[in-house]
């Protein structure tokens, strides 16, 4: 997750509304705020750096940035067959200089259940937005937007696909 950002307390607040505790997360990216999940969910999270890995009581993946994205092959390996919630807040805009990002997840949507509930993390920024409108093509629903307040108090949004009802 790098340099110690949170996610804003509003996802924390509708993961505890809507998602029963003891589920199971699947996030993209850990940081400060897998802590918080951790007390309530069995989370695994998918992350790019080994000097966050293990840091916040997760089930680690390891699946560092390769040919731009996570490593394909370590996220196959790690990630559990069933899980709740599909929390993307990672892999960051920029890794040592080097543009990455979020946006090849559409591109490897395939790789998820994308049946479960979606939570984007700052669907305010530009990169983000075009990703979810990439998503809303290849999953084919829509999402709703949710603002929120970061850590020093600005404002900022996170997007909401609900869930599949089958």
């Amino acid at each position: 997750m790098g340099k110690g950002f949170l996610m804003c307390k509003e996802i924390h607040e509708w993961i505890e509304e809507n998602i029963p505790k003891g589920s199971t997360i699947l996030e993209l990216g850990s940081g400060k705020g897998t802590t918080r999940l951790v007390e309530n969910y069995n989370v695994y999270s998918i992350e790019h750096s080994k000097k966050w890995m293990n840091r916040y009581g997760s089930n680690y993946i390891y699946a560092p940035i390769k040919n731009g994205w996570y490593d394909i092959e370590a996220i196959k390996k790690g990630i559990p067959k069933h899980y709740d919630l599909l929390l993307i807040d990672g892999p960051p805009r920029k890794i040592d200089g080097v543009k990455i990002g979020r946006m090849p997840f559409a591109d490897n949507i395939d790789l998820f259940n994308t049946d479960v509930a979606i939570i984007v993390d700052d669907s305010d920024r530009g990169r983000e937005m075009k990703l979810l409108k990439n998503m809303v093509k290849k999953i084919g629903r829509e999402y709703t937007n949710h603002k929120g307040r970061d850590h020093r108090g600005k404002g900022t949004m996170f997007a909401i696909f609900d869930k599949v009802n089958n």
